[in-house]
């Protein structure tokens, strides 16, 4: 399956990535090492800087080039600009060069906290489904607050019916303390 919107490549329960200029422009300084290790988490969050990235088209052929040279913040991406004298348009009453910057998701994500933390894009924009025995990524593309939303209304309707304690934390370390179940991991 294809999905045109989403840029997103799905075989089954996998993500793959359909453009290869990416796979390159990954290979610059700035964090991108994963690509050469091929880390199926990490690899899950370059399926979608496919698209969620600042790039722009280089010289006649217009060949596809990410301004990552200098690295992947913001401001290694305006010195590398500014290296090249690069411009989309110049502003019609300061005649300042100006540049649109595309959509620097994954410039953005690299150097926040989820990065750091090994949390992918698809952790929470496309989490882990179970279809039959299967696990796979849901490929419903949406805000993570609907996950949350329907995670809390769901262990509230089922508190409300008499089925789940509200805090099943506190359950669950109840029931582990008087040896009805066991800890295994680290929660």
């Amino acid at each position: 399956r294809f999905n045109t919107l989403a840029g997103v490549r799905g075989f089954g329960p996998h993500l793959m990535m359909s453009m290869r200029s990416p796979l390159t422009a990954f290979q610059y300084p700035g964090g991108c090492s994963g690509v050469r290790t091929g880390l199926a988490q990490e690899m899950r969050t370059y399926v979608c800087a496919q698209c969620h990235v600042e790039y722009y088209f280089q010289g006649e052929n217009k060949l596809l080039t990410f301004p990552w040279e200098n690295g992947l913040r913001i401001d290694d991406i305006e010195a590398y600009y500014d290296s090249y004298g690069f411009k989309d348009w110049t502003h019609a009453e300061t005649a300042a060069p100006m540049i649109k910057i595309q959509h620097p998701e994954f410039e953005m994500w690299s150097s926040g906290l989820h990065a750091r933390s090994g949390v992918a894009c698809a952790d929470c924009h496309m989490p882990y489904m179970r279809d039959g025995s299967v696990k796979v990524s849901d490929h419903w593309l949406r805000s993570p607050l609907v996950n949350l939303i329907k995670h809390y209304s769901l262990r509230l309707v089922l508190f409300l019916d008499g089925s789940m304690p509200l805090n099943y934390v506190q359950f669950l370390d109840y029931c582990v303390d008087r040896v009805l179940l066991r800890r295994v991991g680290g929660g």
